[in-house]
This record gives C-alpha cells, structure tokens and sequence, in this order.
C-alpha cells in the first residue's frame, strides 16, 4: 500500500505543477495586458485634448466673453441646446472659470437665473426664441 499511496501523490504533485504553470502563464497573459491598457492610458493623458468639443464650439471661440455669453454661445451653436458638462469643459479651458467642485452648481445657476432657457432634459437645456425671451423679462417699475 505504501508505494501506491506514494506514486498516487506524486502524481498529484505533477497534476498540480501543470495547473501552477498554466495559472503562471494565464498570470503573465494578464500582466501583458495589463501594461498595455496602462501604456494606453498615459498616451492618452499625455496628448492634447480635441480642440472641438461634443458642443461643436471651439474653446478659443470663448475667451473674453462672460459665463452666460459663452452658454449662449455654445447653445447658438448647437441647435439651441447646451449640456452643462459640455458647457463647464469649454468655460474651464477658454479660462473664462477655474474648474472647482461646484463649476456644474455655478453653470446651473448662471442658467437657470438668466431666463433665457429651459430645462429639457437631465444637465441639458434650451435656449428660448427671442419673442419668449421678450414676454418673460420683467415689467420696469
């Protein structure tokens, strides 16, 4: 019984080195590939972000205009829609505001207190035609 039981746990020992090296090898697969989605993602941070955005407006488009112009702007220019993640992207990098936690808050507000939109969906807004924008502004006292 001895030397059976002795060449049945060799043979395990064997069955069990082969799984060890097949998981090293699967191992080593994932490290590779690893490393490449690694090399991938500081390509990409090293590289200059598209100078056009989703809004189809240039950042350098903005500079030298206000929050609110530059929202007008980008909704003129996107068929009277503006997102206000789109819209925070382009007002950070023209430098017209400093990307802060509260720059979506800000954007909303500066949208939502000039009247001149309306939501449309979940951080998308329309801009309102011009004879709207007349009948909301308020009576001069």
């Amino acid at each position: 019984m001895g030397n059976q039981s002795l060449d049945q746990l060799i043979a395990l020992r064997e069955r069990l080195q082969a799984r060890k090296t097949k998981a090293g090898q699967r191992f080593a697969e994932l490290e590779k590939q690893v490393e490449a989605v690694t090399v991938t993602i500081n390509l990409l941070k090293r590289g200059e972000e598209p100078e056009e955005s989703n809004a189809g407006v240039a950042a350098r488009e903005l500079q030298d205009m206000t929050q609110l112009q530059a929202i007008i702007y980008i909704a003129q220019h996107n068929d009277n829609r503006v997102r206000i993640v789109d819209a925070k992207k382009l007002l950070t990098k023209a430098g017209i505001m400093k990307l802060t936690k509260n720059s979506y808050g800000v954007l909303y507000t500066v949208i939502t207190r000039s009247g001149r939109f309306k939501r449309c969906g979940p951080g998308e807004y329309e801009l309102l035609p011009e004879a709207v924008l007349m009948l909301r502004k308020p009576a001069a006292s």
